[in-house]
């Protein structure tokens, strides 16, 4: 892949742009990762199906909460290298990370995901990767999937790759963590995750392609939010994650230090 793409901290006082790639072992720019996510696209055929149905010149592409659009290039060059005309605009709500784009061909918009600046029936592929979760209710995250619905084709696919834990208490263990540092969110399990698209979208489909899950451990945690007081933050973590059985936490362990997986799934959404 060749790099077109993104700092140092983002609202929230975390890592952005290039440092974010760089955290949590690398997972938003692992090649392999990356891989996958494109798999999950091509295995469905739906670079090939969207051309045929569009019938525009080119694919209108829209990548939400991009960081430096890491994702979105990646999907871009695979279409360039099929010759698949198409025109990739990224967003996020951090300027800085945006700027680290350095590919003059895409557009590069900072707006919130609730709140999308373009026309009804804009794009023909809207992507977000490990984002929506980040709303802190779910009444925002609707109204992200909504306004998603809005600018999106009646031909067109959202696809989405969401976090997705098997259990309520891993969900909610997970969540009261990141609110220790001061980082409010609205996750919630699989089943959740598919209730929530299927109240907006008319459907909703689940990739087979099982995505690496992303390795967080106090080292990755500490360096994604810039945490200064790490070893107070740390016991507060570890006094959260013994208080929860180790059956109801499949993806949370804890002994000296602390480490969770988060599973994912991609999930296909049409109007």
């Amino acid at each position: 892949m060749s790099k077109k793409h993104a700092s140092q901290a983002d609202k929230t006082g975390g890592k952005i742009g290039d440092e974010m790639e760089q955290v949590y072992g690398n997972y938003f720019s692992n090649e392999g990762a990356l891989d996958k996510f494109l798999e999950a696209l091509t295995s469905r055929n739906l670079f090939e199906e969207l051309s045929e149905r569009t019938q525009t010149e080119r694919l209108k592409i829209l990548e939400i909460g991009a960081n430096n659009g890491v994702v979105g290039e990646y999907v871009s060059n695979y279409l360039e290298s099929r010759n698949i005309e198409h025109q990739l605009v990224i967003s996020d709500m951090n300027k800085q990370a945006l700027q680290d784009n350095n590919n003059p061909d895409t557009l590069k918009i900072k707006f919130d995901n609730k709140q999308i600046p373009f026309i009804k029936n804009s794009f023909d592929l809207i992507l977000s990767r490990s984002v929506t979760h980040y709303e802190s209710t779910s009444e925002d995250k609707k109204q992200v999937l909504s306004d998603v619905k809005r600018v999106l084709t009646d031909q067109g696919v959202f696809v989405n790759q969401a976090v997705a834990f098997e259990t309520k208490a891993e969900i909610n263990l997970l969540l009261n963590i990141h609110e220790i540092v001061d980082k409010h969110m609205n996750g919630g399990t699989e089943a959740e995750v598919l209730e929530s698209h299927r109240e907006v979208f008319d459907t909703v489909d689940v990739s087979e392609v099982k995505l690496p899950k992303l390795k967080a451990d106090k080292s990755g945690f500490m360096e994604r939010y810039n945490i200064e007081q790490q070893e107070q933050v740390a016991n507060k973590i570890k006094e959260k994650i013994k208080k929860v059985d180790e059956e109801k936490r499949p993806h949370v362990s804890v002994g000296e230090n602390f480490s969770w997986s988060v599973p994912y799934r991609i999930l296909f959404c049409k109007n």
